[in-house]
C-alpha cells in the first residue's frame, strides 16, 4: 500500500511537473503577448535560449538556485510554485479518496484556472482563449449531463446582471471597475457548476478583494482608485464555495 502511494506521488511529480512547466510557458507568453507557437523558451532578462538542463521541472529551479543559468539573474518564484501546484492537482485526480478522483472535468477546469490565477496576478489579464475554453468545457459537460438549456439560460441571466453591475459602477467611479474577463470567468463557472457556485464565488471574491484593497489602502500602498486583479479572488472563491456548500447543504437538509 505504501509502495503504491510512493509510485503515485512519483508519477504525479513527473507528469504534473511537465504540465506545470507547460503552464509556466503559457503564463509567460500570454502575459507578454508572445505567440504560443514561437520557438524555444528564452530567459526574460538576457534573452538567451534555455537549454535542456534549464527545463527540467522543479529540479532545474532548485539546482540553479532560482537564477538563470546564463545571466544569473533571479527567476520568478512563480515558476517553482506552479510546478509544485500542478503535481498536487494530479495527485487529487489519482488519489482514491479524493473529491475529484478520476474526474477529468475537475482536472481540466483546475488546470486552466491555475494558469488564469497567475496570468491575472501578473498582468491583470484573463486571456480570452483560456476563459473561452472554460465556457466550452461547461457547455460540453452540461450537454452530457442533459442540463444544457437550463445552464445556458441561467448563465445568460448572470451575464446580463454582471454587465449591468459593471455599467453602473463604471458610471459612478468614472473608470473601468470590473473586467469583461471576470464576467466571462463567472459565466464559465455557472456553466460548469451551476449558479449557486457562481454566485457564491462572486460573493466570496467581493469580500476577499474588498478586504485586500482595504489593507493596501490602510498601508498606503494603493489608493482607492487603483485597480487590483479580481480573477484570483474569484478562483479562491470557487474553492471556498465548494467547501461552504459541502457543509451547508447537509445542514439545511436535516434542519
Amino acid at each position: 500500500m505504501l509502495n503504491d502511494m510512493f509510485l503515485m506521488l512519483g508519477f504525479c511529480v513527473l507528469i504534473g511537473g511537465c504540465f506545470g512547466s507547460f503552464a509556466n510557458m503559457l503564463i509567460y507568453r500570454l502575459c507578454s503577448e508572445q505567440s504560443l507557437m514561437s520557438a524555444r523558451s528564452i530567459c526574460p532578462h538576457c534573452q538567451s535560449k534555455l537549454r535542456l538542463r534549464d527545463l527540467i521541472p522543479i529540479v532545474s529551479f532548485l539546482c540553479l538556485r532560482g537564477c538563470c543559468g546564463s545571466c544569473k539573474k533571479p527567476i520568478l518564484k512563480r515558476y517553482l510554485l506552479v510546478e509544485l501546484l500542478t503535481p498536487i492537482l494530479f495527485f487529487f485526480f489519482l488519489y482514491p479518496s479524493s473529491f475529484m478522483t478520476f474526474n477529468s472535468h475537475y482536472l481540466i477546469f483546475g488546470y486552466i484556472i491555475l494558469i488564469l490565477f497567475f496570468t491575472d496576478l501578473e498582468s491583470y489579464l484573463l486571456p480570452l482563449p483560456l476563459t473561452s475554453a472554460l465556457v466550452v468545457l461547461g457547455i460540453v459537460v452540461s450537454f452530457l449531463d442533459g442540463i444544457l438549456f437550463s445552464r445556458l439560460m441561467v448563465s445568460l441571466l448572470i451575464a446580463m446582471a454582471l454587465l449591468s453591475f459593471r455599467y453602473i459602477f463604471n458610471r459612478i467611479y468614472k473608470q473601468d471597475t470590473f473586467g469583461l474577463g471576470d464576467i466571462i470567468l463567472l459565466v464559465a463557472i455557472a456553466l460548469n457548476f451551476g449558479w449557486q457556485i457562481c454566485v457564491s464565488s462572486f460573493y466570496c471574491a467581493v469580500i476577499l478583494g474588498g478586504c485586500y484593497s482595504l489593507v493596501l489602502i490602510l498601508l498606503k500602498k494603493r489608493s482607492r482608485k487603483d485597480m487590483i486583479p479580481f480573477g484570483p479572488f474569484i478562483i479562491i472563491g470557487i474553492l471556498c464555495s465548494f467547501k461552504f456548500l459541502e457543509i451547508a447543504v447537509p445542514f439545511l437538509l436535516f434542519t
